[in-house]
């Protein structure tokens, strides 16, 4: 057996191209002989673990530990079979095995593909190859192989590019170029991918959308390179179809189109409820979302962050529905009894919305908007870093909105007041940088 598997090496090695074939397939391979691993390539090596030269000669079970002969057997069936394997350091992966039998010299040999179903969204390095053995070989890959001359004209397809495009055999494909596949829309960007390739610039991952042979059309991931087919310069293009995922990503963007329009009518219901006990309040909190979204943008905060801190500077007083109304007009310093009431509303109002499964912390920046940095805040002293980033850009927009603003007991102190309160306060109650920022919104012409 030794001499045999010797001799299979030896073959490889004196046919280049298909050595170089067996070791820059995109999913992981090996050839295997009454259960020994007669040569693999890197990418199967990787998976496991091991380095090629550790698993060459090995039985097959350093890998497939208790692999059972039906187990073995399903690998040959159209969709191949879930093993889960060992790694060298005796943690677990599950694979998809694929294999095919050959005769080769009176005994028969297997070919095994193996893809890493942990890592399925990694894609896939580059293949080469000698004509007879890139056909025996990309039989048993998942993904559909192309070859094409220079332009385009497809020379090999393998059985899943076949039934891809729904063509009964190669003659027939090789009736088409690449681009007769191609939507109209997409010809130009492919015949500028397909120029980078033929030049030894391509081997990156794009997406199209193809028809098959009755003018279906469906989606694509491909990605191609340069190699040599029969002696001559060709173009090898794998393809993957990806319709479902473009499907489920278009659903998905529907879903998410549908649950921002619910999540922004949950909003405006709830901003409504404080607006009818007090209108005061409402519009104080539409300003300070307003101020609150400038600062975040001049910072170079993400849209995401804004969008959450929106949410939560037009809800930071719900909290205030539990104060009576008598409390929130009163035209009069209110009493330390009184002004206890009114220093629960962060916590209520967090109670009010903390079920509510938003994608942004929006009740703990309503928790927090009177903490302060040095911990004299409101409801807890939090201080610091320990302080939300929203909560301290929100607390610096609800004191400017506050001074600059009408209050039923005190006129408008104006915005050159209330910048001079940030300033003299920062970095011991505000936050150094949002003030800084908010401070230059004004200066540049930013009203509220």
């Amino acid at each position: 057996m030794e001499n045999f598997i010797n001799r299979v090496k030896a073959d490889l090695k004196r046919d280049k191209l298909a050595g170089i074939l067996c070791h820059s397939l995109l999913e992981g391979f090996m050839i295997s002989f009454d259960r020994q691993i007669v040569c693999c390539n890197k990418n199967l090596a990787d998976i496991f673990g091991y380095r090629e030269r550790e698993l060459e000669g090995k039985e097959i079970t350093i890998i497939f530990p208790g692999v059972t002969k039906e187990e073995v057997r399903r690998c040959s069936g159209k969709e191949g079979a879930i093993l889960t394997g060992r790694k060298k350091d005796g943690s677990s992966v599950v694979v998809r095995a694929r294999s095919v039998d050959i005769s080769y010299k009176d005994k028969k040999i297997q070919f095994f593909a193996i893809q890493d179903l942990t890592e399925a969204e990694k894609y896939r390095q580059v293949i080469k190859e000698s004509e007879e053995r890139y056909r025996v070989l990309t039989e048993s890959m998942l993904d559909g192989i192309l070859l094409t001359d220079a332009n385009g004209r497809i020379i090999y397809a393998n059985p899943v590019a076949l039934e891809m495009f729904g063509f009964k055999d190669i003659k027939e494909f090789q009736t088409k170029t690449f681009f007769d596949l191609i939507l109209p829309r997409f010809i130009e960007r492919a015949a500028t991918d397909f120029k980078l390739i033929s030049s030894g610039k391509g081997e990156f991952l794009v997406e199209y959308q193809v028809r098959d042979v009755k003018g279906t059309s469906f989606w694509v991931e491909a990605i191609g390179s340069r190699t040599v087919f029969g002696d001559k310069e060709s173009n090898l293009i794998c393809l993957r179809d990806i319709t479902e995922r473009k499907l489920a990503e278009e659903s998905l963007k529907r879903m998410q189109g549908r649950m921002k329009e619910v999540l922004e009518k949950t909003v405006s219901a709830l901003s409504r409820t404080i607006a009818e006990k007090d209108p005061y309040t409402s519009e104080h909190q539409r300003r300070v979302s307003k101020l609150a979204c400038a600062i975040a943008e001049k910072m170079g905060l993400s849209s995401d962050f804004i969008d959450g801190l929106r949410i939560a500077s037009i809800l930071h007083d719900i909290g205030k529905i539990y104060v009576p109304g008598e409390i929130l007009s009163a035209p009069r310093p209110l009493t330390e009894i009184e002004m206890a009431l009114v220093r629960l509303h962060p916590v209520k109002g967090y109670h009010i919305l903390e079920d509510i499964d938003f994608p942004w912390p929006v009740a703990k920046i309503i928790l927090q908007h009177h903490e302060r940095i040095d911990g004299s805040g409101y409801p807890y002293g939090t201080v610091d870093d320990e302080i939300l980033l929203e909560a301290r850009i929100l607390a610096v927009a609800d004191v400017v909105e506050a001074m600059s603003s009408h209050r039923p007991y005190r006129g408008a102190l104006g915005i050159e007041c209330a910048l001079k309160e940030i300033e003299s306060k920062k970095n011991i109650c505000y936050d150094e940088k949002v003030v800084d920022v908010c401070k230059e919104l004004f200066r540049i012409g930013f009203q509220l």
